[in-house]
């Protein structure tokens, strides 16, 4: 297995859902090298790479995926826990304005503070998604070598 193929993920006992597996052959028609790059790129098209290693591979290649994204994960939950406290201040809206003029208010308000939310967490965001690759990497890299080997 030097790449991910669709029939190496339909080949457990829970296969991936349709639209997965549609993004994925669209994507790698010809299956996906195992590189940090393309795993970056799976989880920005929202491809659930975990679920290689959680459905397909031996439950202690499991573990070790989430022992090595434990700490950037809790670096990246505390940013967005930041995040949300900054952005959950609304500022004030007029109250006493017309109906229609609290709802534009407040749809511009929510647009602004998702612009704002979504800025503040994005480099904590890459900074999470580059460490989950390299271990889903990791992982998946150290599985072909023991069937390359025999182990």
């Amino acid at each position: 297995m030097d790449k991910i193929t669709v029939d190496f993920l339909r080949s457990g006992t829970c296969i991936p859902c349709a639209g997965q597996l549609r993004v994925f052959t669209r994507k790698w028609p010809e299956g996906m090298e195992v590189t940090i790059s393309n795993a970056i790129r799976a989880l920005e098209f929202n491809l659930s790479i975990d679920w290689v290693i959680r459905e397909l591979l031996p439950h202690f290649a499991w573990i070790a995926f989430k022992e090595a994204i434990a700490p950037p994960r809790i670096i990246y939950e505390k940013a967005v826990d930041a995040a949300q406290i900054k952005y959950r201040e609304s500022p004030d809206i007029n109250w006493a304005a017309s109906t229609e003029a609290r709802t534009v208010a407040s749809e511009i308000v929510d647009a602004a503070q998702i612009k704002y939310y979504e800025e503040d967490i994005a480099p904590a965001l890459a900074a999470y998604r580059k460490a989950e690759a390299r271990a889903w990497v990791k992982v998946v890299k150290s599985h072909q070598e023991r069937i390359k080997g025999g182990k």
